[in-house]
């Protein structure tokens, strides 16, 4: 298969809007069953792979919804190959994530929802992943935000910022239920009853167990998130995410031009005023 991505300049520059989908399966098949050394390949594709969470079909691209506007995804879409008939590999984000990455199926490895590290899996704890792959075969690989969850270093030469949800309240000791939310929704997964708007900022009265904190918190980065307003705030998590990969890949302009790079960017949906939606998308 990797012989339809090499085959030509021209084809290289048609095919290159596709690898983000096509060069997850056809690069990790070419890694696992040809010597490297027996590629006549004098410059590899880059590839850029983006994973983004939470999106349904309303989407421009995908004949969308009335009042919503997504020209980026939509600009994509006509610019490369669009799949109107693609499924994930599992309902649940770890599962699909590691099958995604090893290339077995839930049902095979057995690994079905995100009750503890992947690589404990039985099946798996010794499967190489796709970016193990790209590495062995000369590929200097990047990664940032929600990639497999718990990820290695052996996957990857150089990680950004790891997940963080999105700010949430706080009690001065650990992350704890927004008190905007409703009494119904106080049981959920602790990040889903942390969620509000942004300007709703949160105060939390102190207790025996912890003094309190008024503002939004950075759970995972351990560190205030400052809120005025919409436009006077702290980057959300999907923003530092979306800043760091620029910046890298900035820095890889000026590197090389035959030094293939594998680099993965993972955005999570996130809180935002309507106005920078049509922005985002």
């Amino acid at each position: 298969m990797l012989h339809s991505l090499v085959a030509s300049a021209g084809r290289r520059r048609r095919l290159f809007a596709r690898l983000a989908i096509l060069a997850c399966c056809q690069l990790a098949v070419a890694a696992c069953s040809t010597d490297a050394a027996s590629l006549v390949q004098p410059s590899r594709p880059n590839v850029l792979l983006i994973l983004v969470d939470d999106l349904n079909a309303m989407v421009g691209a995908m004949d969308g919804a009335p009042n919503i506007e997504t020209p980026n995804i939509d600009r994509l879409a006509r610019q490369g190959t669009l799949f109107t008939n693609a499924h994930a590999n599992a309902p649940i984000c770890a599962p699909s994530r590691a099958s995604l990455y090893t290339g077995m199926m839930p049902h095979e490895s057995g690994y079905l929802a995100p009750k503890n590290d992947w690589h404990n899996n039985p099946v798996l704890a010794n499967r190489y992943t796709l970016p193990q792959y790209l590495r062995r075969n000369g590929y200097y690989t990047a990664a940032v935000g929600k990639v497999t969850h718990f990820d290695r270093p052996q996957h990857w030469d150089i990680f950004g910022p790891r997940t963080d949800y999105t700010p949430t309240a706080y009690n001065g000791s650990k992350a704890v239920v927004h008190p905007a939310i409703p009494a119904p929704f106080r049981n959920d997964r602790d990040y889903h009853r942390t969620f509000a708007p942004l300007s709703m900022v949160p105060s939390v009265a102190p207790q025996v167990t912890a003094p309190g904190y008024n503002g939004w918190w950075y759970r995972e980065f351990r560190r205030p998130f400052r809120y005025v307003d919409a436009d006077d705030r702290d980057p959300m998590p999907d923003e530092l995410y979306a800043r760091w990969a620029i910046r890298l890949l900035k820095l890889w302009e000026n590197r090389a031009a035959a030094e293939a790079v594998f680099s993965q960017c993972r955005i999570c949906a996130a809180a935002h005023s309507p106005g920078r939606a049509a922005s985002l998308l």
